[in-house]
């Protein structure tokens, strides 16, 4: 069971990081960790890599992203029924 919700915005307690929570991975010795995609551009206006995280790490900003209208349409199209993640 996760804690956090994908396309929430959340913040590393210990760096500092912040960025959008873009995938979840479960491992079989009970840890979650989250990949976020960063919320900033560098100063050369570049997205940096992503990071990722455990979930003890990390607390929710309140920020919450919502999939372009164009982009949900072409998932249904591709099969996907909009009831995970970000889409529920």
């Amino acid at each position: 069971m996760f804690k956090f919700e994908m396309g929430r915005e959340a913040k590393d307690c210990i760096t500092g990081f912040t960025g959008i929570i873009m995938s979840r991975s479960q491992y079989l010795t009970g840890c979650n960790q989250y990949g976020l995609s960063p919320s900033e551009l560098t100063k050369e206006g570049k997205r940096p890599e992503w990071e990722f995280f455990d979930e003890t790490r990390l607390s929710l900003t309140g920020k919450k992203i919502e999939l372009p209208t164009e982009i949900i349409e072409r998932k249904k199209d591709n099969g996907f029924d909009g009831t995970h993640g970000i889409l529920k």
